[in-house]
Formats: C-alpha cells, sequence, structure tokens
C-alpha cells in the first residue's frame, strides 16, 4: 500500500516537473526588452513579431517602412502602460495611458550570429498620439547594436542596445532580449 503511495507521488512530481519544464522552455528567450526615457525604464510587452526576408529598411518618415532588398526584417509590435497623466478636466482622475511602438531591425539576407551596428539598420516608431507630426513619431538610431546570439533552427536568439532620438532629439534607449521564428 505504502509503495503505491509513494510511486503516486513520485509521478506526481515527475509530471509537475516536467510541465514547468516545458513552460519555461517555452521560447521566450527571457524576451525582457526596455525602453528607456528620461522619466525612467519601462519593459515593454512584445505583442506581435515578425521576421520578413528579402527585405529591407525604406525611407523612414514615409508610410511604408520597409521594401524589397537583400536583408531581412525583424519587427516588434510593442506596448506598454504609461506613467499616470492627469485629465484636464477634471485634476482628480488619472489614467494610464497604454504606449505602442513598432520597432524595426534589419539583419543580412541570411542572419547569422554576430553583432551589427543599429545606425541606418534601425528605427522605432511610435504608434497613434496624432496631436504629434508624423516626423516626431519616428525614432532613429544614433549609437548601439544588435547582436544575434544564436541561432537554434528557426529560432533567433538576440540582443539588442541602442540609443534613439527623433527629429526634437527627444532621446530613447532600447535594451533587452528577444527571440523570433524566421
Amino acid at each position: 500500500m505504502n509503495i503505491i503511495i509513494i510511486r503516486n507521488r513520485v509521478s506526481i512530481f515527475l509530471i509537475i516537473l516536467s510541465i514547468s519544464v516545458l513552460s519555461s522552455c517555452s521560447g521566450k528567450y527571457s524576451r525582457n526588452l526596455f525602453m528607456i526615457f528620461d522619466e525612467g525604464q519601462s519593459k515593454v510587452k512584445i505583442e506581435e513579431a515578425r521576421y520578413i526576408p528579402g527585405s529591407v529598411i525604406a525611407n523612414p518618415f514615409k508610410e511604408i517602412k520597409i521594401k524589397s532588398g537583400d536583408g531581412s526584417i525583424i519587427t516588434f509590435n510593442t506596448g506598454f502602460r504609461g506613467n499616470t497623466m492627469k485629465d484636464m478636466t477634471d485634476i482628480m482622475i488619472g489614467f494610464d495611458k497604454y504606449i505602442k511602438h513598432t520597432i524595426y531591425f534589419q539583419l543580412p539576407a541570411v542572419p547569422d550570429t554576430g553583432t551589427y551596428q543599429l545606425k541606418d539598420r534601425s528605427l522605432i516608431q511610435l504608434m497613434g498620439h496624432y496631436e504629434l507630426s508624423e516626423e516626431s513619431k519616428i525614432f532613429l538610431p544614433v549609437a548601439g547594436f544588435i547582436s544575434v546570439d544564436s541561432i537554434n533552427g528557426n529560432k533567433i536568439f538576440g540582443t539588442v542596445k541602442g540609443k534613439y532620438e527623433n527629429n526634437d532629439q527627444t532621446p530613447l534607449e532600447l535594451d533587452g532580449n528577444f527571440t523570433i521564428k524566421m
């Protein structure tokens, strides 16, 4: 009787251990991307990630940001909860604003491990915020890199660290790790 109870407990333990190992290896590679502003740092949620082969970054100030070419593009649609802002109609009511960006990175046509400078290979587009001009919503890199740390099967694991500015010289930094399916 005790042997059956022990076997059941061991079986339950192994099942729980297997589930936790499988869920921790779900391909996230600690998808921790942070945007850093003057006000502080925010962890961004990657809502959608796309790998687009045969593409390069086009003119960042045009409506279509990518075009056909000898490269590959990674895009991330991201969002995070912004700082609490006060409603001007009633000073006592505050609200959190959900801020969305689309991040573009250009890699070689056949990605390989290595480090690539962000200059002329990346941009960040602030989505929404219709009160701003289109040029103010485009952040271009002034320094930084994207690193393809490893490629495992059809997944790219990488790191990015970069400083960006828009045409008003508003700074924005991007720092973190990512994974994407090719």
